[in-house]
């Protein structure tokens, strides 16, 4: 069942922008296509970790390994130094719907899982790029 859903994901669930439906429902019922990044790195992270969880077991999963990477490899590509990786974006135009907030924070772990599965350290520089960027810009301490 776990891998059939996985399947799901990264066979039908990936836009033409790369990156995926986190909210399958949506995309079936043709409801919505914006998703939050917070959603999209818990995507990568997820698919990241299943694929090397499959690749333990000799099973060849390349297409959940493919849809973390589009997946990262657009928001690494659309990365802001005013607003990291935004808030929202749209699946199948890619453009941003909202770029403020906190929440493109949740894109880091998925980062550091996709250079664990990988190696590629493009994903780790990113990811530590994003890191002083949020902590910089949103963990100011205010003095008194």
């Amino acid at each position: 069942m776990k891998v059939s859903n996985l399947d799901a994901w990264s066979n039908e669930a990936v836009g033409r922008t790369g990156l995926i439906h986190t909210h399958y429902h949506w995309m079936l019922s043709g409801e919505r296509d914006v998703e939050d990044t917070c959603n999209l790195g818990f995507a990568i992270k997820e698919l990241s970790q299943a694929w090397v969880a499959a690749q333990d077991k000799s099973i060849e999963k390349e297409k959940w390994l493919q849809a973390a990477e589009s997946t990262a490899e657009f928001l690494v590509s659309h990365y802001s130094p005013e607003h990291g990786f935004g808030k929202a974006w749209n699946v199948e135009t890619g453009e941003c719907t909202d770029a403020n907030g906190t929440i493109g924070a949740y894109v880091i772990p998925g980062l550091t899982s996709l250079w664990r599965a990988t190696g590629e350290e493009r994903w780790l520089k990113a990811a530590r790029e994003a890191c002083r960027f949020y902590r910089d810009r949103d963990l100011k301490i205010q003095k008194i």
